[in-house]
């Protein structure tokens, strides 16, 4: 299967009569889902962190990390697990799996070695992993020897196993902390992909960089993939959260703006985990009006989830500035329709034609919003004349799987199984992407 996207030109060879739309993710409510409630969350529970399905379970699991302002350094944070059966209304379940007064009664699941503050625990389902390490976490804390990231491993995501005592990769940025950082599985490659929050040398601004490792154990030295190029009072790379997407990396940049001390993400993608193009004209989602619970810091999870033909974005927030400590932490969700994450808008008529590629009989599905408007397809060879049976007025479109369009023409079902390029003839409508589908 082969996905055209319209994020940037790499699939376009020359368009007319279209503009770039980007799908501004709604908030799925005003207040937050999980706010603190209980002594040991303190004054903040947010993502960092993360909200998988856990089909085994039947339910929604959210990591998400406490902080505690003016506990020692050391105890302040936490890893807690909250569960759901749909997402929207979450319950944190009393565990009790440490001992002391602090955690006794409730739903932590991680704590830290007691040197420094624990941040980022971010977790991802690994398929091809044993059954009591399916749940793999990383996340940053300190050791006695060094700091990092350190790794865990859990079978059921609620007690979980501490694969050393000191980090799986070592921090040496100098004072800088590179404790924020998410996980997820390599596309690309048998594997696993870090991105973490780092310096270009020993001091700000902070850029995005990325490791490598094949067992989750042994990591790559770190990659810079995203580096701020204004002066250093300008914005910066507060880190980056990345999801495999349709064979590339789709991910949320947290762009940090120390004068207004705002944290928003925007959207980035990847077509190999090392080179990244991010969208500079709007943020992701936004900030929320203010006095609202998200109006200072937005940050979005490494992975979002499915909800019938939604995609939810969770993110944790704050209600004040970067530097200060005594604001509330919180959890929200925006969504938007599934894979609708930029699309090219005809507001009358617009054409597209798409590089030259070899389709070999695929299937050809649609995702666009027509509106009150029309598409036709045609199947150009490569000196650019109609193919015979492929002409725009021969296609027709009828529905297809998951909210897709099925493409056809009058005398074939399927693309050619040969080299050609798409031009597709659009009115007054949006095209999301296209989707080639092997048929055999």
């Amino acid at each position: 299967m082969t996905w055209i996207d319209f994020l940037d030109d790499a699939w376009l060879e020359r368009s007319a009569g279209l503009i770039r739309v980007w799908t501004e993710p709604r908030k799925l409510r005003r207040e937050p889902l999980v706010a603190p409630e209980h002594p040991w969350e303190g004054n903040a529970c947010y993502l960092y962190g993360s909200v998988l399905y856990d089909e085994q379970a039947g339910q929604w699991r959210m990591w998400y990390q406490t902080f505690t302002h003016g506990l020692p350094y050391g105890q302040r944070t936490g890893v807690c697990l909250a569960v759901s059966d749909d997402g929207l209304a979450w319950t944190k379940p009393r565990l009790g799996l440490f001992p002391g007064e602090r955690w006794r009664d409730g739903n932590a699941v991680l704590v830290s070695n007691g040197i420094g503050d624990l941040f980022s625990p971010s977790v991802l389902l690994d398929p091809d992993a044993p059954p009591e390490q399916r749940f793999k976490m990383m996340y940053w804390d300190f050791g006695a020897r060094a700091r990092g990231g350190f790794a865990a491993s859990s079978g059921d995501g609620v007690r979980w196993t501490k694969w050393s005592a000191e980090p799986v990769w070592e921090s040496r940025r100098g004072d800088i902390l590179e404790n924020v950082l998410s996980v997820c599985l390599d596309p690309f490659a048998s594997g696993y992909l870090a991105f973490h929050q780092s310096v270009a040398g020993q001091s700000y601004p902070r850029c995005a960089a990325l490791r490598r490792s094949r067992d989750f154990a042994s990591w790559s030295e770190r990659e810079l993939v995203l580096v701020p190029e204004g002066p250093p009072d300008a914005r910066e790379f507060y880190g980056l959260s990345a999801f495999p997407w349709r064979g590339r990396l789709l991910g949320s940049l947290l762009l940090f703006d120390p004068a207004a001390q705002t944290i928003q993400p925007h959207l980035a993608w990847s077509r190999d985990g090392g080179s990244w193009s991010w969208r500079r004209d709007g943020p992701f989602i936004a900030l929320g009006s203010p006095g609202d619970f998200d109006d200072h810091l937005i940050l979005p999870v490494n992975t979002p989830a499915r909800h019938g033909d939604e995609t939810w974005f969770y993110y944790g927030a704050f209600d004040r500035g970067h530097d200060t400590l005594e604001k509330t932490g919180a959890i929200g969700a925006a969504a938007l329709p599934a894979d609708r994450y930029c699309g090219l808008r005809a507001q009358g008529r617009g054409q597209l034609t798409t590089a030259l590629f070899e389709p070999r009989g695929w299937e050809l599905l649609v995702d666009a919003q027509l509106e009150s408007g029309s598409l036709q397809v045609e199947a150009l060879q490569p000196d650019g004349e109609a193919l015979a049976g492929y002409s725009a007025s021969e296609s027709t479109l009828r529905p297809g799987p998951q909210g897709l369009l099925r493409c056809a023409w009058r005398g074939a079902g399927s693309l050619p199984a040969a080299p050609c390029r798409l031009r597709l003839s659009l009115e007054r409508g949006t095209l999301y992407g296209l989707e080639l589908r092997d048929e055999r």
